[in-house]
């Protein structure tokens, strides 16, 4: 089977990444050529489909000449249709999973993909068909209001880095696809990677729930990475430095348990202010990936994911399952659906810095053994729920189910 893999970064920068080339390697693992499609951009990974990506294009820098083309392109980006077609043309492909597209391949892919009867599964990593900043944050506090104002208070308040043009844009986007052209009509089978988020999407419209599936995300790695039992001595954090990060409340945090050692990797737009704190028992590692990152989480007690906003599968609880680190986490968007309370790690109410410090505490006086407990329920998780084989397998059933629709199915 020949399957389209699309989304818009073809290199390493979030989530939906990971997965976007995770996916890819497990297919062509198990035997099925993938073809890529994605934006062109000089950070990318080499692709031999790279003359088909479109011109990448960023309104903030873009010249003051280029802004009004592109900001068409925001909307409808008929360069990406075009290029699309040309690749469907040489390559025939089965079916096509697309991630992230948002505000730059943009709904006009959809178009190519229907005209050549191409099946379509379309994974979110997000909420923005629901929320046009994608986060369901506004002003620093977890909100629900678009459902009921058709996303006004988007453009009203700002949401969208307190910037009422991009704010501005990114509503009238989530109107073109939901009202002008009708998004669902296009898509097969829709893959969300939380109950909660497909909760969360069920609960706007009924039209995902004969197309809805829930697949959590996958460690490619699983069973090649050997889990380490051994406590460590600190606490660490791994990720975006961010305010929905729930960084602010860790730091606040660990400058009341100055006897206890934290260590941060990772980069953001607060990380130089966190920094000058010079909390003396935090000590921040900068960007970390690879063997790096792994021996960061592996010498570490527990990882901490103090989220502010709806995660839905968080990697980083993954990849730290995987090594046998159990979790001290916001209860919040997906997580509790994969942290289980005194067996996995400890869960606490987003922002409160007294609990957040009692689970660091109680964590930090656990005996040997319950230590240990909880260390290897992290692992087994893992193998129960994370794992590479059980994820295919249900992504090929989601596939047979997209291109049965279709009557396709012979090609499968």
């Amino acid at each position: 089977m020949k399957v389209l893999q699309i989304n818009k970064y073809h290199h390493l920068k979030g989530g939906s990444e990971t997965v976007y080339f995770n996916t890819s390697d497990l297919l062509t693992k198990h035997g099925h050529s993938v073809v890529h499609f994605s934006m062109d951009d000089e950070k990318n990974l080499d692709s031999p489909t790279k003359e088909f990506f479109p011109k990448n294009f960023d309104l903030r820098n873009d010249k003051l000449i280029n802004r009004l083309s592109d900001s068409i392109r925001f909307f409808y980006n008929n360069e990406a249709r075009k290029k699309l077609e040309q690749l469907i043309i040489r390559e025939k492909p089965d079916i096509a999973q697309i991630h992230n597209f948002n505000n730059s391949l943009s709904s006009s892919i959809f178009q190519a993909l229907k005209k050549h009867n191409i099946p379509v599964v379309l994974t979110f990593h997000d909420y923005l068909p629901l929320c046009p900043s994608s986060d369901f944050r506004l002003k620093g506090k977890i909100c629900d209001q678009c459902r009921k104002n058709l996303h006004i208070n988007c453009i009203r308040y700002e949401c969208y880095q307190n910037d009422r043009l991009y704010s501005t844009m990114l509503t009238l986007n989530s109107w073109l696809k939901e009202y002008f052209l009708h998004l669902d009509k296009y898509v097969d089978q829709y893959l969300f990677v939380s109950d909660f988020q497909r909760n969360a999407y069920l609960s706007y419209h009924d039209y995902y729930r004969s197309k809805q599936n829930r697949l959590y995300n996958f460690n490619p790695d699983l069973h090649e990475i050997k889990p380490d039992y051994v406590r460590g001595n600190y606490f660490f954090f791994y990720g975006r430095i961010t305010e929905e990060k729930g960084i602010r409340t860790l730091i606040k945090v660990a400058s009341e348990l100055k006897g206890t050692s934290f260590k941060i990797a990772g980069e953001g737009p607060i990380s130089d202010e966190l920094k000058a704190l010079n909390l003396p028992n935090v000590e921040f590692l900068g960007f970390q990936t690879g063997d790096t990152l792994k021996n960061s989480i592996k010498n570490a007690s527990f990882v901490i994911v103090p989220s502010e906003w709806n995660e839905n599968n968080p990697l980083t609880i993954i990849e730290a399952y995987a090594l046998g680190k159990p979790i001290i986490a916001s209860r919040i968007g997906g997580i509790p659906e994969i942290l289980i309370e005194n067996e996995t790690g400890y869960l606490f109410e987003m922002k409160v810095v007294n609990e957040l410090k009692t689970k660091i505490q109680q964590a930090g006086s656990l005996p040997d053994d319950d230590y240990l407990r909880l260390s290897k329920n992290a692992r087994i998780f893992a193998e129960k729920n994370f794992d590479a084989e059980q994820y295919y397998r249900q992504l090929m059933v989601i596939y047979k189910k997209s291109m049965t629709k279709k009557k396709l199915y012979e090609n499968f």
